[in-house]
């Protein structure tokens, strides 16, 4: 660590998330995140939502005030349930950071701006609170997908290919056929989603 500091002195600091790391992150995007403001979205308006429809709070824990005015909320990571990295799920603004996902620590430096510990909830400080079991549950509850916007046909293409091609030379679909009694639904809806083009 101090090698690489001392040849990128100005390098930022990224923490992993995740069950190994043992903690994961409740991301409140500010105002000034990305496009939220020619949007009109505030992430502290979503957790303000949130907390009123729960009727919960949030536990005194490690957290982080981002250059957007937003906040990362860190909290242990529970024993035997799994967290999916997701965004917006909970809300405009609300991002969830876990395995494979990571959040970026001050005093890092981007052109927005500086990351900072919020004052009182330092991690020398204190340490990285248990998640209530509203917000766990409301982060692990599978969400409906949103098909609004989605076309409701497919449109078959001669580029896409025969449907035999694609069985016979296709890593993803050996991986189909071999492993059919085990697929999550997520892996054959993207296995339906490509064949359904193919002519």
């Amino acid at each position: 660590i101090r090698g690489w500091w001392s040849k990128w002195p100005n390098a930022n600091i990224g923490i992993a998330m995740g069950e190994k790391s043992g903690i994961f992150t409740l991301d409140v995007d500010g105002p000034k995140h990305g496009t939220n403001e020619a949007k009109g979205i505030d992430g502290h308006e979503s957790l303000r939502d949130l907390l009123e429809d729960h009727g919960g709070t949030i536990p005194d824990t490690i957290e982080a005030i981002t250059p957007s005015g937003g906040r990362h909320i860190i909290f242990k990571y529970p024993d035997g349930v799994v967290i999916a990295n997701s965004s917006n799920s909970l809300g405009d603004g609300l991002d969830v950071k876990s395995t494979n996902g990571y959040i970026v620590a001050a005093p890092s430096i981007v052109p927005a701006g500086e990351y900072t510990w919020e004052c009182s909830s330092r991690p020398d400080e204190v340490v990285a609170a248990e998640c209530p079991a509203w917000l766990l549950s409301a982060i692990t509850t599978e969400k409906p997908i949103n098909t609004t916007n989605r076309p409701h046909s497919f449109e078959r293409r001669p580029t896409d290919g025969p449907a035999q091609y694609m069985l016979h030379n296709c890593s993803f679909m050996q991986h189909v056929q071999l492993n059919a009694k085990t697929l999550s639904y997520g892996e054959w809806l993207a296995a339906l989603t490509n064949i359904v083009r193919a002519t």
